[in-house]
């Protein structure tokens, strides 16, 4: 289904991580802890491009504090786990999960202090970062030790809070939770995640998916918790297909040979609305994505529209040559030329949602165009 990320924290009930410890606390648990390292091996083996963003702290604000002030066991806990998985190219830390640091500075200071003792002990490089709660914002831009702003917030299908913390910071950011598809779930799943996953990535993030509350245990495979195959979830009415257009999404990226590296959002180039129309570009090529909802004020209710959209690019004067790609199949349109300048008006060639890839030519491309 085109994930390349998956968030798995260490808690087994609903908050907190007593599972890594015996009873006692007097040492590891390890047939938990082997049984996590056994799923990560088998995660590299079999699907080498899917990174684990591994979270150790869950949402245990007890044992954050732990080891902010000595506790010899939580300490045990972090060194085995740098120790154990630091070397595995497909994992990346993040110490807690949706907590409140901005309203508490003693948990503020937790979190850093944990950030810092794991990037000084980090044999390897691993990507550090935190999670705070919905609406917060990341309180660790410029901090050290964090290599990753993560924020946590709804409705970002015009992109503009990973936009607004690109200037704030250098480091890669990810919006790592909006909605789900069974939590504060849209009125069309996957209209919703399909333009969410464009729009983020035209904004130069890491978007992120959510289907089931898997933060809470396993009940059966009729009940929206816990883990269940994606396609098994959607055949037992569970899902909605909320994440059945991001194969696509990979699609574009393949098919054209591209990547993000270096390429700048550019929103005002295409009319300044990136709430209808989203705008990357890299030089004199540029991705547009035409999102086209039936109700551009209401993010969690609309669906994509039956109207023909059409993007308004502001363009150097120059001849250009233009991609049309449907998001929903997968399929490539008609390549055509096209004068461009100020202004210039460009309509899809269908209705509902659109990608378009728009390149300059060169003058070994106008010879060939002519010939």
């Amino acid at each position: 289904m085109g994930a390349t990320k998956i968030r798995c924290w260490f808690a087994r009930s609903r908050h907190t991580v007593e599972a890594l410890f015996n009873e006692e606390r007097s040492k590891l648990n390890l047939a938990y802890w082997q049984e996590m390292e056994k799923r990560l091996d088998y995660a590299l083996n079999k699907y080498p491009g899917i990174i684990f963003q591994l979270i150790p702290f869950a949402e245990d604000d007890q044992e954050l504090f732990r080891f902010r002030n000595g506790d010899f066991i939580s300490r045990k806990a972090v060194d085995y786990m740098q120790a154990r998985w630091s070397a595995y190219p497909n994992v990346t830390y993040c110490i807690s999960n949706d907590r409140d640091v901005n309203g508490r500075e003693d948990l503020k200071r937790a979190v850093s202090y944990i950030g810092e003792a794991m990037k000084k002990q980090e044999p390897w490089g691993t990507l550090i970062t935190n999670h705070q709660k919905r609406y917060e914002g990341y309180a660790f831009v410029g901090e050290p030790w964090s290599d990753i702003i993560t924020l946590e917030d709804i409705d970002q299908v015009h992109g503009l809070k990973v936009l607004e913390y690109r200037e704030r910071g250098n480091d890669p950011v990810v919006l790592d939770e909006d909605r789900y598809e069974n939590w504060r779930n849209p009125s069309h799943d996957r209209y919703y995640f399909r333009r969410l996953i464009w729009a983020n990535l035209l904004s130069g993030g890491h978007p992120t998916y959510g289907g089931l509350r898997t933060y809470e245990s396993y009940v059966d495979d009729r009940t929206p918790k816990g883990i269940l195959g994606y396609y098994s979830a959607n055949e037992n009415g569970l899902l909605e297909k909320g994440a059945h257009d991001f194969i696509h999404i990979h699609g574009f990226f393949l098919d054209k040979d591209l990547d993000l590296v270096n390429w700048i959002p550019s929103d005002s180039l295409a009319g300044n609305d990136p709430a209808i129309v989203k705008c990357i570009r890299n030089g004199d090529r540029y991705i547009v994505y035409l999102q086209n909802p039936d109700d551009p004020g209401n993010h969690a209710k609309a669906n994509v529209s039956d109207s023909i959209p059409e993007a308004v690019m502001n363009l150097k004067e120059a001849a250009y040559q233009l991609n049309w790609y449907c998001p929903r199949t997968g399929t490539w349109y008609e390549t055509d030329t096209m004068q461009g300048r100020r202004n210039t008006r460009l309509q899809a060639p269908g209705d509902k949602d659109w990608v378009l890839f728009l390149a300059r030519m060169d003058q070994k491309m106008l010879t060939k165009h002519a010939e």
